[in-house]
């Protein structure tokens, strides 16, 4: 019996560094609610500048901390008694009616990096500290943007989503070239997975791939590259080169849920095509998403799927992810293997 219930095969949330706002959006002072990995937690920016993210509710009688709560310098305050607690260690701070802090006042405090105009938070299933850093991106970075030279980039473009998908099962259209030609009706893409080159690393969270193609601008077709990296599971930057220009789209992906996703989007291109170039390919982005998003939202995740000679990069995938996976009782990853 086909049944959607019975088909789709259950997938944990990964562990990996994942995006929980845009930095423009959190103002110092702000207090947010955010829901991450199935979890709920409190994102707040500190009177230093510094982004913070504690569990949301208060150990004392279960308040929600970004329900109300309130930044008093380093800390956020409990909306019901006042409690005060540090976004560095999550420890209570202030009772202000009680001089002695019970020891067990605390909430956990998440890792937290800025950069790339996003903030992002460190899940782990087990509560393991991180095991690679966010790559910082030139083009979505510091003082190479709004300069003067050809190579310079431009301020970027910023767009937002949501999913009813799991993460990796979103990610894997980037490892699914005959999808882009058959749904997305893309042109002169390699369907040969020997016309790609797939580079995986199993002991490490990245992957990149590479391919000549023909990039579509305004101005027509031009021959370039188009380059894939991935860094964990969600978190991607796909990067064309033409004749004297280049630009990239970066996307990094939020879990909510097992099957839900909220992908950030960002796209910079070189000064010198910005006007004619970036607005269109952000344009075309957008008018395609609608496509997947119906696949996904009826689509089943199969872990064993039927794959053919030209799915290889896809079977390698499988491999690649299970490392972003806690291992069950018996040591054994909770994925299967591929064959």
């Amino acid at each position: 019996m086909a049944l959607r219930s019975k088909e789709h095969d259950h997938l944990p949330i990964p562990n990996g560094w994942f995006p929980v706002c845009w930095s423009h959006e959190l103002h110092t002072g702000e207090v947010l609610p955010i829901d991450l990995c199935g979890e709920e937690i409190v994102l707040f920016r500190a009177r230093s500048g510094e982004a913070r993210v504690l569990d949301a509710f208060c150990p004392h009688m279960g308040a929600h901390l970004g329900h109300g709560g309130r930044v008093i310098g380093e800390t956020v305050r409990c909306p019901y008694h006042a409690w005060q607690f540090d976004g560095a260690s999550g420890e209570c701070t202030t009772i202000p009616y009680c001089d002695k802090i019970p020891e067990r006042a605390r909430v956990k405090a998440w890792e937290v990096r800025e950069c790339n105009n996003m903030v992002y938070a460190w899940y782990h299933a087990e509560n393991a500290a991180p095991q690679w850093e966010v790559p910082v991106l030139e083009e979505f970075n510091g003082d190479s943007a709004g300069g003067s030279g050809p190579e310079d980039w431009a301020e970027p473009l910023y767009w937002t989503f949501d999913n009813p998908v799991h993460v990796q099962d979103g990610h894997e259209n980037n490892l699914d070239p005959a999808h882009i030609v058959y749904l997305h009706g893309g042109k002169d893409v390699p369907l040969d997975s020997e016309q790609h080159n797939f580079e995986f690393d199993e002991n490490a969270p990245t992957m990149r791939a590479t391919y000549q193609s023909k990039i579509e601008t305004p101005f027509g077709p031009i021959d370039g590259e188009t380059v894939h990296e991935n860094w964990g599971i969600g978190m991607g930057a796909i990067r064309m080169f033409g004749d004297g220009f280049r630009f990239t789209i970066f996307f990094s992906i939020r879990p909510i849920s097992e099957n839900r996703i909220f992908s950030y989007v960002q796209l910079s291109s070189t000064n010198n095509v910005v006007d004619a170039v970036g607005g269109e390919i952000m344009t075309r982005f957008e008018m395609e998403i609608p496509k997947d998003r119906q696949i996904w939202e009826h689509k089943v995740y199969r872990d064993k799927p039927v794959l053919c000679q030209a799915d290889k990069p896809l079977a390698e995938y499988r491999k690649w992810v299970r490392q972003f996976y806690c291992a069950g009782p018996g040591g054994e990853p909770k994925l299967r293997e591929v064959s």
